[in-house]
């Protein structure tokens, strides 16, 4: 009995701690190997060194491509990539599509998305929806890229509404009651901001020795009312409230008075005083420049959030603002800036900030760009993008880096760039070809001849492009047009 023998016993029990230790070690040799390979580290097959890597993640629009990394074909996108870290050069191609390149650096432990790009036909085909007896004074596309609005001087009292999900495209006239617009010398309409319902847009009425606006509804057009005529009073700024059409901020630039307005009661209530430019946010946030409590030629960058009234900076005083926020992966973030300094202030969740009275509230970042005159946020609210003529300044909240490039693409003056969506810019030059670029001003992409009056439009899919150009049929005259961005594909 092996058990009773005290030398056996002592042998046995001297192996089983070995055992312990040798398993102890093999786990903490794992856990090590686990805790390099989290952080990226991998052995070099071909030369057996310790190497650190990252991970590519590339798709492309709209349909797969074949790609290439530093000139070796990976295969298609859609796919998860592990690459040591360095420098890369990608090229993505698809047989009568444009190619897409660009360069990148990957560090190690770290991940690289290029799944944005899109992937442009190389003969681009276009077909004429409508030819236009006059050029319209307006056009317009809702948020969901699903309804086209069209007006026409001509007709002063008749909108054309067409509809992108049918492949038909069919086009339904809406008339609005006549003493809407009536009365008023060389009046046409401008732009202002769609309703997140998709139905009804807010424009402004200009015409001969003033303007006013109106809210277009156009599912009824019966229901399309006048601001002025249904408060009362003539206002020289409005705005959406919470992007509802029936609530509205009403400014009276003259005074500076900021007052609520409820289009069905057809009551106000003011807000603010000594406005100089504001910024709506949601339901009951405010961003605007006030001279309250601001120095000898200075404004007062201020934030209301609901019943509270926050202080972010003192700003030059300017002939104009350029003011926005948006919401990026959980994050607030505000911009102000003066157009007379060129300098833009990057603000991250400042109400969080300022509700903490032991911290100080400094900008995330100061974007400079001298002659801004523009400021937008992209599509997915990823980038925000500020305007000088050609010249952009860029921020990326998910990279945080930032960008500044020229175009050198001449540009009717005060001509706004727009985005295609939440990674390209897109604007039509003097010569009116319509180009295309990455966030970051790479893969310019010049597409087709059309009016620089109006902005391109895409259905939902971005499987066409709509615009007001010369017509296929006859270049000498003016008509909206779809071109095929899928090679017919569905």
């Amino acid at each position: 009995m092996d058990f009773l023998d005290p030398r056996k016993k002592r042998s046995h029990i001297i192996r089983l701690y070995i055992g312990y230790a040798l398993v102890t070690i093999a786990l903490f040799l794992a856990s090590v190997l686990l805790l390099f390979a989290a952080f990226g580290y991998g052995i070099n097959r071909s030369t057996g060194e310790v190497t650190q890597n990252g991970l590519l993640f590339v798709d492309a629009h709209p349909q797969a491509a074949r790609m290439y990394i530093n000139g070796q074909d990976r295969g298609q996108t859609d796919g998860r990539f592990v690459l040591e870290a360095g420098t890369y050069n990608v090229e993505l191609q698809r047989d009568g599509y444009r190619t897409w390149k660009r360069d990148f650096t990957l560090h190690g432990a770290n991940i690289v998305r290029l799944v944005y790009p899109f992937l442009f036909p190389n003969k681009l085909t276009s077909t004429d929806i409508q030819t236009f007896t006059a050029q319209p004074d307006l056009v317009t596309e809702s948020p969901d890229r699903r309804w086209i609005v069209i007006h026409n001087q001509a007709a002063i009292n008749q909108f054309q509404v067409l509809d992108t999900s049918d492949k038909q495209l069919p086009i339904t006239p809406v008339t609005i009651p006549s003493a809407i617009l009536a009365g008023k010398a060389n009046a046409r309409l401008e732009m202002v901001e769609w309703s997140t319902d998709n139905r009804h847009v807010l424009l402004k009425n200009v015409y001969d020795g003033g303007y006013d606006y109106i809210v277009f509804d156009r599912q009824d057009g019966a229901q399309t009312y006048n601001v002025t005529q249904q408060f009362g009073k003539a206002y020289q700024n409005v705005m959406l409230r919470d992007k509802k059409y029936d609530q509205l901020y009403l400014h009276d630039t003259a005074s500076g008075v900021l007052l609520s307005g409820d289009a069905k009661a057809k009551t106000t209530e003011k807000i603010l005083d000594q406005v100089y430019a504001f910024w709506p946010y949601k339901d009951e946030t405010l961003l605007y420049t006030t001279a309250a409590d601001a120095t000898t030629e200075k404004v007062q960058l201020k934030l209301k959030d609901g019943k509270t009234t926050y202080q972010l900076r003192e700003l030059v005083r300017s002939d104009a603002y350029l003011l926005n926020m948006a919401e990026f992966d959980g994050d607030t973030y505000v911009i102000g800036s003066a157009t007379a300094d060129g300098k833009v202030y990057i603000y991250k969740n400042p109400v969080d900030t300022l509700k903490d009275q032991s911290k100080v509230l400094a900008p995330l970042l100061l974007l400079r760009l001298e002659g801004a005159q523009y400021m937008s946020f992209s599509g997915n609210a990823r980038f925000i993008a500020v305007q000088a003529g050609s010249r952009f300044a860029l921020y990326d909240f998910e990279t945080e880096q930032q960008y500044k490039y020229d175009t050198k693409i001449a540009i009717p003056e005060k001509y706004k760039a727009k985005w295609m969506d939440g990674h390209r810019l897109m604007l039509v030059g003097n010569d009116n070809k319509m180009t295309v670029f990455d966030y970051d001003g790479l893969n310019a992409q010049t597409l087709v001849t059309t009016n620089n009056a109006f902005i391109p439009m895409f259905d939902r899919d971005y499987n066409r492009l709509y615009t007001v150009g010369p017509t296929v049929v006859d270049t000498n005259k003016q008509g909206l047009i779809w071109t095929d961005l899928n090679l017919g594909e569905d």
